[in-house]
This record gives structure tokens, sequence and C-alpha cells, in this order.
């Protein structure tokens, strides 16, 4: 029965394989792939790529410790001596299966197909939502903040426009309608930067924080320390002023009853 279940398996999975150029993983292109590469391997090694199913047996390319090359054929009878693997390439979504029970149980079910389109429908209606919205003007000091954050955290990697807008905005703002136009903005803003000495251009694309950056955003975080003392300082001279009229009002009115 075990051998019936695998022949009919190894069949469904051969006539869906992928052909034997590179799978699209991107674009429309990638959108439209839905294919499956089986594998066998041996001690968690791989050893055969499974190209189609003969007359009990089964027919591939054998690994040659660089890449599936050698034609081999196993007997299905030989199967338990191996693992099967085996990738599901779904639009540009992949799948991996561990064994003949994951693949009957997630895979031949399409279980992980319906988690894939639940997946696809939550991108599309989530990108459709933030394509509504209007891009956050970048601000100059947060812009800088974000740079020197990105540079401790990265331990002082270069970044490029597309890093720090997909850091602003996450990966989504690639598909909005204004992207090009805020990346222009935030370009500009770079250039600013390198002017005043805070960044360096790397090379073409690519850019790094100075030590220049910090000392100007701890000016700038003083500067706005002291504005809100006193912001804060003014408040209470103003609270003050009021407090005093009150009393002064307080000690009129009472004089005034005395003399009544």
């Amino acid at each position: 029965m075990r051998e019936i279940i695998l022949n009919w398996i190894l069949e469904y999975l051969t006539k869906r394989r992928c052909g034997k150029g590179a799978i699209p993983r991107s674009g429309a292109e990638g959108e439209k792939v839905n294919c499956y590469s089986t594998f066998l391997f041996e001690n968690e090694q791989p050893f055969l790529i499974v190209e189609e199913i003969g007359d009990n047996e089964i027919i591939g390319l054998k690994w040659d410790g660089d890449r599936f090359s050698i034609s081999q054929k196993v007997p299905l009878t030989k199967f338990k001596k191996y693992q099967l693997r085996i990738t599901h390439y779904y639009g540009l979504y992949t799948t991996k299966y561990s064994g003949l029970t994951d693949f009957i149980l997630f895979g031949i079910t399409k279980f992980e197909v319906l988690k894939c389109n639940i997946h696809k429908v939550f991108n599309k209606t989530s990108q459709f939502v933030f394509n509504k919205r209007k891009l956050a003007t970048i601000d100059r000091i947060e812009l800088l903040r974000t740079m020197i954050d990105y540079y401790f955290k990265n331990e002082g990697q270069t970044f490029s426009t597309i890093d720090l807008m997909t850091k602003i905005y996450s990966m989504k703002w690639i598909l909005h309608p204004e992207a090009n136009s805020q990346e222009h903005k935030l370009q500009l803003f770079l250039d600013s930067f390198i002017e005043t000495g805070e960044i360096e251009k790397v090379d073409e694309t690519k850019y790094q924080v100075t030590g220049k950056a910090i000392a100007s955003l701890s000016k700038y975080e003083e500067q706005e320390r002291r504005h809100t003392e006193t912001i804060k300082l003014q408040r209470r001279i103003v609270w003050l002023t009021f407090a005093i009229v009150i009393v002064g009002l307080f000690q009129t009115f009472i004089t005034y009853i005395k003399e009544k």
C-alpha cells in the first residue's frame, strides 16, 4: 500500500516538476510559477533530484559533489534508504516539505497553498491601504537620528537611499505612488548632509555617517532641552503672575469688606 501511495505521489510531483532553467522569483513571471522540485537525500546529504518515475523505479540526476549531473535510477523498493525532500514554488512563495507524511498532510491537502493565498490577500490589502495614505514628510533631524541609529545597529555599515526609505516606511514604499518623489526628497536631504559634513559619500549609491552627525544631533537635542526648559519657566512665571494677581484681588476684596 505504501509503495502505491509513494508511486502516486512521485508521479504527481514529476508531472508538475520545475524546468531545468532558473525559476523566476520576482515580478509577473514569478507570480505565475507553480512547480515542484523533488529530491532524495542520503544521510541528510543531497543524493538525487527526481525527474520521472519508471517501472517501479525513480529516475533522476545524481549529485556529483557540485551539481546534479549523473543519470541514476533508484528502485522504489530501496526508497526507505533515502529521505524525501520536496520544494514547492508557488507564485513568489517557497514551501519545503520533509518526508512523505509532511507532504500528504500539508501539500496534497493544499493547506500550505491556502496559507500562501491568505497571506497574498493580506499583503495586497495591506499594500492597498498603505498606498492610499500620503507618505509622511521626512524631517531633517529625524532623518539624522535614523541614519545614526542605522549606523550603530548595523555596526558601521554604509547605507543607500533604499535602505533609509525601507527603514522609514517599510518595504511597502516601493509600490507607493509617491515613492519616486519621496525618494528624491530624501536624496536632497542627503546632499545637504554631505555639504554640512554629517555624512560622506562612499560610492555612487552608498553613504557613511561621520562623527559630526552625532555632534550635530547632540547640539540640536541640547538646544531642544534648553528651549523646553525656557517654555516651562515661562509657564511657571505666567502661573505665578496669575496667582499674585488673584491674591492681590482677594486682599483688595477683603479690605473692601472690612471697610464696609
